[in-house]
């Protein structure tokens, strides 16, 4: 009687983001939750993508985000503190872009367009509201928007696209990790992650890839979740993200999840 010690078969999947087609997804975070309770952060994004192929040999598509619909909760603060995050949210509800086959954003091609949005938003706000808050939250806002190379960064963001526009489209199999590394700005620092991905499951209808950070990178931080990707359609099923970021003794996590919108 033989005995089968090791499974050696090898799952093997190659994806790419989706040429074209239209899709739906919910985006949902809670953020920073610890023992101090009034840091935490609810987030809600319903949003629409628009995706068409580019006359590039398949490296690029034209990718157009609408928001339906949003909204940003905190548990402490004044109805205006929770107008202006809303208001930060808002920023990009309209964004068209060039992306990368493996989901990177390589440009924003309405990036003038959100700039003078925001300049008839700020001007707004500064009408309404008065204070070093205000002014803080503007010039926060205007960092941000400063270049197009910090807005892809903004929108990279897990706070607001980043589960979607993640580079995780690539080859893989059941075997090995293929190791990407991504910047992740935390409470107080900005972290290095070293991000390990590995099919961890593989049918004719969805292939789930595992996500964690290397351990021996930081040990400040734990990063893990999963990535739902439909076998044929290519597109995102189901994220789930859970950060758990240690801060003067104290533990804070976030937790962070987009689902295709059926």
């Amino acid at each position: 009687m033989s005995r089968r010690l090791f499974d050696l078969t090898i799952k093997e999947w190659q994806g790419s983001f989706p040429k074209e087609g239209t899709s739906h997804f919910i985006f949902s975070a809670t953020i920073n939750k610890g023992t101090n309770s009034v840091l935490t952060k609810n987030m809600l994004r319903e949003f629409t993508v628009f995706c068409e192929s580019n006359d590039d040999n398949g490296f690029s598509r034209t990718v157009v985000l609408k928001t339906n619909n949003s909204d940003v909760k905190k548990n402490a603060g004044s109805s205006s503190v929770t107008t202006l995050l809303n208001t930060l949210f808002s920023v990009y509800d309209t964004t068209t872009l060039k992306v990368k086959f493996d989901g990177t954003i390589l440009k924003i091609e309405n990036h003038l367009q959100i700039l003078k949005d925001w300049k008839k938003i700020k001007k707004c706000i500064e009408e309404e509201y008065k204070g070093n808050f205000i002014r803080r939250f503007i010039r926060s806002v205007d960092s941000r928007l400063e270049t197009e190379e910090k807005m892809i960064r903004d929108i990279n963001s897990f706070e607001n696209f980043g589960l979607l526009f993640h580079p995780i489209y690539g080859k893989y199999d059941n075997i090995s990790n293929i190791v990407k590394e991504f910047e992740f700005v935390g409470i107080n620092k900005k972290y290095l992650i070293r991000e390990n991905i590995k099919i961890a499951e593989l049918n004719d209808t969805n292939v789930i890839l595992k996500v964690k950070n290397d351990k021996k990178n930081s040990d400040q931080l734990s990063y893990s979740g999963s990535y739902t990707i439909h076998s044929s359609s290519q597109w995102i099923e189901k994220v789930v993200i859970n950060i758990k970021e240690s801060y003067n003794n104290e533990n804070y996590l976030s937790e962070f999840n987009l689902q295709q919108k059926v």
